[in-house]
């Protein structure tokens, strides 16, 4: 049975499955993602509000409620004729009590019991699997048996197909009845769902929707990523215990027929190692998964090379297993979750080559655990790596970069610097047309570059506002060309100048000269600048590299004077245009005698 006969299996409510009638193959069928009004939301989402939890139970608990009297001290009944292995759950409301729900024996024993659904929620849900044939009676009280009044109750029976192996498990099933899959997990074990469709036993396709933890609450869908890169239904279990996944059967018009079932343990592959030289193997058709432990300001280039160009490709933060507890109300990952306020995202993903989904670059921006999912789609039967390495090498100063731009790609390289350094960057390519974005030490852009017609150089400064690594990202614009180019980086240092000392020199075109002077507290300066043109641009910052300002105006055409009094280290940025001399010189304020 190859992967290429695996086909999906629709999990939507609402829309049925062709059935593919193989005579003699089967069709093996992964159950897919739900769709829920267009936005996707059958599934539960790791969301944990309210909202998502009520919309969960409306799915597996439907239907008319009951509506009946409860008189104060006594309880309603609805007899129950059950067989092992059922399951039934069971809700209730009333304005005028706080209701309980119970479950007794034929000897009047209580078997199970619920008065709260989860805190802050006091109508009760039930959900219990009857290990015995037999007859059972479900009973509506007050919680202390003090009170009475009207109440609604709505309550379903289900069969069951137990998965408690990987082994696959065939039934005979009522055509489109909903039942349970029950499936044991430990925490933090991940399954993925699949059945047979059609074949020589003409199997009934099965759509799937929710999946229901011990507690009778929908399950937190830890696995959603999974999902939603490989398309198919994946299960991860945030505790120990039973999961049960609604499932509706349809067949061909018959009463009955049969269903074939089974799981397939999906074990995530730690990658450890300098991540230099990370690899990790997956066979093309499965969910690759693999796991990984990044550091803030690692940046990161993963590529599955052998895969389809639109293969499906996600990165996201691990979940965090460890902290959930279902004997702790504040740590059941059942009740309804407080979102963390201010949390960010563990990565920044970045274009890294247009229409390929192979290549995928991102940004650390906190310490995490993250899962890297791949959807597998390739080939057949073939086993396909995962690389990751770092997604820029360096800049190196001083020097010619070289460089050699693929169609579709972007190139990345980064460099170190210190706050208020000036850095200059020039690129040369005679292959294609530049697109240049800059990006300081948190991915924020600070520049962006796209080349006129025939502009085959680029060349610009940038001060450095806050310490750390810088990164450029190269590409051709509209991604149809690529090529050979150069990639310089200058640092320039700053030149002093003071009382008796002036900044005097010449400018040419593209040159770049920066000066710094320092005015103390209660010691203001009288600047003056004198330049035989001002051809060249003029940019002030703080020694934070914070632009900023100081006065000077025009006495006439060669001539502007000001008074700096505000204490800071200025940083003058001067950049050439036409060729021009100048002097910047620095005096005592006039009849200023300070304090």
């Amino acid at each position: 049975m190859s992967p290429s006969d695996i086909v999906e299996l629709n999990l939507t409510m609402t829309r049925k499955l062709k059935v593919a009638a193989a005579a003699l193959t089967y069709i093996l069928s992964a159950m897919a993602l739900p769709t829920q009004g267009g936005q996707g939301r059958n599934m539960r989402e790791m969301d944990g509000s309210v909202q998502a939890i009520e919309q969960g139970i409306g799915v597996y608990l439907n239907g008319d409620e009951i509506k009946t009297i409860l008189s104060p001290g006594e309880y309603c009944e609805w007899n129950l004729n059950l067989k092992a292995g059922q399951v039934v759950v069971a809700e209730a409301r009333s304005d005028a009590f706080d209701p309980a729900l119970e479950i007794l024996d034929h000897d009047k024993k209580v078997v199970t019991k619920n008065d709260d659904r989860y805190p802050g929620d006091q109508r009760p849900l039930l959900f219990w699997r009857c290990e015995q044939d037999g007859a059972y009676a479900l009973h509506l009280r007050c919680f202390h048996d003090k009170s009475g009044g009207q109440a609604f109750v709505r309550f379903r029976t289900y069969d069951t197909v137990d998965l408690l192996s990987d082994q696959k498990v065939e039934r005979e099933l009522p055509q489109s009845k909903m039942f349970l899959i029950r499936i044991p997990f430990k925490a933090g074990q991940i399954k993925e769902v699949y059945s047979a469709q059609g074949g020589p036993s003409d199997f009934m396709s099965i759509s799937g929707n929710v999946v229901i933890s011990q507690t009778g609450l929908p399950d937190l869908n830890l696995a959603l990523p999974i999902q939603q890169s490989a398309g198919r239904t994946v299960i991860m279990a945030p505790v120990d215990g039973d999961y049960y996944l609604t499932a509706t059967p349809y067949g061909n018009g018959a009463q009955t027929g049969k269903i074939q079932v089974w799981t397939r343990e999906i074990v995530a592959e730690k990658l450890t190692g300098p991540v230099e030289a990370l690899e990790g193997k997956a066979t093309t058709g499965d969910v690759g998964l693999w796991q990984i432990r990044v550091r803030s300001g690692d940046f990161l280039d993963a590529t599955t090379p052998e895969l389809n160009l639109n293969c499906g490709f996600t990165i996201v933060e691990a979940p965090d297993i460890s902290k959930y507890d279902v004997s702790n109300p504040d740590k059941n990952p059942f009740f309804p979750q407080l979102k963390k306020q201010g949390t960010t995202e563990a990565v920044i993903r970045r274009d890294s080559r247009d229409r390929d989904n192979r290549r995928n670059v991102f940004y650390v921006r906190r310490d995490a655990t993250l899962w890297l999912i791949s959807n597998g789609a390739g080939s057949s039967d073939r086993q396909y790596t995962l690389h990751v390495k770092p997604a820029a090498p360096m800049l190196r100063e001083d020097t010619s970069n070289r460089g050699k731009l693929q169609i579709s790609n972007t190139d990345f390289w980064s460099f170190d610097a210190k706050s208020g350094d000036v850095i200059a960057i020039e690129t040369k390519s005679d292959s294609f047309n530049q697109v240049s974005i800059a990006y300081d030490p948190d991915m924020r852009e600070v520049r962006h570059f796209e080349a006129e017609v025939d502009q085959r150089e680029d060349s610009w400064q940038m001060i450095a506002q806050k310490p750390g690594r810088y990164r450029i990202a190269l590409a051709c614009r509209g991604n149809g060309g690529g090529g050979d180019y150069t990639m310089t980086r200058k640092t320039i240092h700053a030149k002093d100048f003071g009382l008796g000392n002036p900044a005097r020199a010449e400018i040419s075109h593209g040159e770049v000269q920066i000066w710094k002077f320092t005015v103390k507290p209660n010691d203001p300066v009288l600047l003056h600048w004198n330049s035989s043109s001002w051809s060249y641009d003029v940019s002030v910052y703080d020694e934070n590299g914070q632009r900023t300002e100081f006065q000077r105006d025009d006495l006439d055409e060669h001539n502007k004077f000001g008074i700096v009094s505000r204490p800071a280290t200025y940083v003058i940025v001067l950049t050439g245009g036409a060729k021009a001399s100048y002097s910047i010189e620095l005096g005592a304020v006039p009849g200023f005698k300070g304090n």
